[in-house]
């Protein structure tokens, strides 16, 4: 599904109207996730673009883990999860929301 997303958060904190940065446009898809900081895998959805095989290729953010959506509405739809940062090897878990517009093709 071709969208454009725009992070409302950075480092967990909700971003004002001027403090936003421009959307990342790309195929967001969801699903499970390994990965090295935990035992088990994550539901993650992401946003990427396909590659010429029409396979997901490179991530164009970094992907929002646990994602529930939060609402839709006529121009779009919110996810809520969190984005994982690793510092000092330690994982924190931060809060951050994707504000989603459907692309047409």
């Amino acid at each position: 599904m071709r969208v454009s997303v725009v992070r409302l958060r950075r480092g967990g904190v909700r971003l004002g109207p001027h403090e936003l940065e421009p959307p990342v446009i790309g195929e967001l898809i969801v699903g499970d996730r390994p990965t090295s900081s935990f035992v088990r895998s994550l539901r993650a959805a992401e946003v990427v673009e396909i590659d010429g095989r029409g396979r997901p290729g490179r991530g164009l953010c970094g992907p929002l883990f646990e994602p529930v959506l939060v609402g839709v509405d006529v121009d779009g739809f919110s996810l809520v999860g969190l984005e994982l940062d690793v510092e000092h090897g330690r994982v924190r878990e931060l809060s951050q929301v994707w504000r989603c517009s459907l692309i047409g093709r």
